[in-house]
């Protein structure tokens, strides 16, 4: 299992409820967490030097730029950058052009904290 120590995350959930239930499940598992509710938000950390080792974001995010906006700045910004993609639409419209993101970790919502846990895992 990679260690999680020192690792950080920059999460993108709109919810406030459920980003602020990720956000505590996060850190219980040793993450250091950023929290923001749009794309926008998050391009500006993502451009930004703030350390980031994992990016996961919400496929569906309100504003101009949805979570595949938020993940192609990552790649395009933060090469190294693990990315993983949540998502309750996961099948559907988005699914063509979600086939076409490089080196995303899928985690279909709703989830459990192994299966959140596993994702991230698997991104590292």
């Amino acid at each position: 299992m990679t260690s999680v120590a020192g690792k950080s995350i920059l999460l993108v959930e709109d919810d406030k409820l459920v980003g602020a239930a990720l956000k505590e499940m996060l850190s219980a598992l040793g993450y250091s967490v950023i929290d923001v509710e749009d794309g926008k938000s998050a391009t500006e950390i993502i451009e930004s030097t703030s350390p980031i080792d994992v990016l996961l974001t919400d496929l569906a995010l309100p504003g101009s730029i949805s979570g595949i906006g938020v993940v192609r700045s990552a790649v395009a910004h933060r090469p190294g950058i693990r990315k993983v993609l949540m998502s309750g639409f996961l099948a559907g419209d988005r699914s063509e052009e979600i086939g076409q993101l490089d080196d995303v970790t899928l985690l279909p919502k709703p989830f459990t904290l192994r299966q959140l846990r596993a994702a991230l895992q698997d991104a590292l």
